[in-house]
């Protein structure tokens, strides 16, 4: 069912875009579902389908059919012309070119025929002999290139021919020589099969010769599609895959053996079904390999510096809290008598220990046999893909821990849902930070989170009690949840890694794995931290003396980074979590007696 569903969506458009190949083996998948979708026990639903198939096959077979009428049209018109050009270039009574007498011991082949037929048509006076079809074989006989191109153009007709057995009937195909009929197609009625004497007499006047054999048609049995309906092949390759599909698909013949008639009819007879498939299975060589290579934490929440000597040493920069030795209010009155203070304080700039930060390599390595390599390219290039998503979230989980572990140690408790505790706490600790370091409010800020806790956001306002539309309850777009962060002034990075336990394992049978208790976020000046960016050596693939003897090779590169601190402070915050919705309104809380 699902998958007639999925071909009607993909017929619901304009059919002109599509070829006749893929439009037959459409409408042959089509109808091989529907009667599959029939068999089986007929609801609303899968009746509404198949008749909904029925208006899609109709229009396909409308589709064909209109295409084949135009191509027919076509070569009509590029016969007529044809004939025209001929007219227009031959001359009407040319004397025929003699053509060779064939070698004694190789006579000319001719199409062979169950028995000579011989006709006279009338002619006046002044004109010759009447001409014998399919009589002896003359000395002398006209080419027969020359033949066809002085065919006349058809004559109108008039009233219909009569004979005593339909002439359709007769099993007559055209032979290659029949003026007006494609060789090989079937004559159909009295009047094509005169037409085609008549075009040849025609042809032939003024040859003086003796009798000229020219075979215009062969009799035999010929299938006819009033006798054989949609299982009859013409002269069109598309159609005819369409139809022979039709009967002869694995999907038609399941169906077929499936459909209520078969299976009463093995009732009836107590036949046990010979089921299975009974054939090797298709093989798929491609191997999906997902997952993303970006870098949020090196990319969005550090400052990137090249590192070309491997690593980076600098000076702390001073805070605001370390001047205070040097600041004083000296009043008019202990200007009088100096007292409090006795002197002016000034402040001694000191030299501090540098910060120094050595870049750390990541690297990553595959090992390929050569028959692997060669015969199953795939697999490996799904290795490659997935070593490199791998890489990734090792170097960015190594940037994190060390950016967590040169941060100050905060938690926040949790007292709401998690929207509104993550939202309050943040509020907190921002304020603390601007007032510490003097920041005005429009100072950026860079907050950075692991990716899920815009969906653990999304969750607790899910499941708050409803206010505003459904679309801000159930719909809450990351964008919006963003905003939030943004109208504080703060940066949010979204991180796609996070450190040990920030993050979920593999999802065992059961219930779905729970949601973190608590997530680890990194609040700091933007700017503070940044990204030691030490190159990359990428030597790609390659063989020595040993990997020749095992017939391998490998695939060898690393990364050169590290993540230095350069900045007034940086905090790694804890906040205790849980997507219940709650809010302030709906619980009794206490939040000040706690400092929440």
């Amino acid at each position: 069912m699902d998958r007639l569903t999925e071909l009607l969506e993909a017929l619901a458009g304009d059919l002109s875009e599509l070829g006749e190949a893929d439009l037959a083996e459409l409408l042959a998948e089509l109808q091989a579902e529907a009667e599959t979708v029939a068999a089986g026990d007929l609801n609303d639903e899968i009746l509404a389908a198949i008749t909904a198939a029925a208006d899609t096959g109709e229009r396909i077979a409308a589709e064909l059919a209109g295409r084949q009428a135009a191509a027919d049209a076509r070569s009509a018109e590029a016969a007529a012309a044809l004939d025209r050009l001929r007219g227009t270039n031959s001359d009407p009574d040319p004397e025929p070119e003699p053509e060779p007498e064939p070698e004694p011991d190789e006579p000319e082949a001719e199409v062979a025929e169950p028995e000579p037929v011989t006709a006279e048509v009338a002619e006046p006076e002044a004109e010759p002999a009447p001409v014998a079809i399919a009589a002896a074989t003359p000395a002398r006989q006209p080419v027969v290139s020359r033949v066809a191109a002085r065919r006349p153009a058809p004559r109108a007709q008039t009233a219909p021919l009569t004979t005593t057995r339909p002439v359709g009937e007769w099993g007559l195909v055209a032979a290659a020589n029949a003026p007006g009929v494609s060789a090989g197609a079937p004559i159909r009625d009295a009047r094509q099969l005169a037409e085609a004497f008549l075009g040849a007499w025609e042809a032939s006047r003024g040859w003086t010769g003796s009798e000229v054999k020219v075979p215009l048609a062969r009799i035999g049995r010929r299938a006819t599609e009033a006798e054989y309906g949609d299982r009859f092949l013409d002269f069109d390759p598309v159609r005819n895959e369409a139809k022979l599909a039709r009967y002869t698909s694995p999907e038609a013949i399941t169906a077929y053996w499936n459909s209520g008639e078969q299976r009463e009819l093995r009732r009836r007879e107590g036949r046990t079904a010979a089921g299975g498939i009974c054939a090797p299975l298709e093989i798929r060589y491609d191997i999906p390999a997902v997952g993303s290579t970006a870098r949020p934490a090196r990319d969005q929440a550090m400052t990137r510096f090249p590192a070309d000597r491997g690593g980076v040493r600098t000076i702390p920069p001073p805070v605001i809290g370390d001047m205070t030795a040097g600041l004083s209010v000296w009043t008019e009155e202990n200007d009088q008598n100096p007292s409090s203070p006795t002197t002016k304080p000034c402040l001694t700039m000191t030299c501090p220990e540098d910060d120094e930060t050595v870049v750390d390599a990541i690297t990553r390595c595959l090992k390929v046999g050569n028959f692997r390599a060669r015969y199953f390219p795939e697999q490996v290039e799904a290795w490659m893909e997935k070593l490199a998503v791998a890489h990734a979230r090792l170097a960015e989980t190594t940037l994190i821990t060390a950016i967590g572990a040169g941060s100050t140690q905060v938690t926040v408790g949790q007292t709401l849902g998690t929207t509104r505790n993550i939202l309050a706490g943040l509020d907190r600790l921002v304020a603390g930070m601007r007032y510490r370091h003097r920041l005005d409010a429009l100072f950026p800020l860079t907050f950075a989170y692991p990716r899920w806790l815009l969906d653990n956001v999304r969750a607790d306002i899910a499941r708050q009690m409803p206010v505003g539309t459904l679309d801000e309850t159930l719909a809450l777009a990351d964008a919006e949840i963003e905003s939030w962060f943004a109208s504080r002034s703060v940066r949010g990075v979204a991180l796609l890694d996070g450190e040990s336990g920030q993050g979920f394992g593999a999802q065992p049978d059961g219930h779905a794995l729970p949601w973190p208790s608590t997530v680890v976020t990194y609040l700091y000046p933007s700017g503070s931290w940044l990204f030691l960016d030490g190159g990359e050596l990428n030597v790609g693939m390659y063989r020595d003396s040993g990997l020749v003897e095992t017939n391998d090779y490998k695939f060898f590169a690393e990364t050169f980074e590290a993540a230095h601190f350069h900045g007034v402070e940086s905090q790694r915050v804890t906040f205790d979590i849980c997507p219940d919705g709650s809010a302030s309104a709906l619980i009794d809380i206490d939040p000040c007696t706690t400092g929440s």
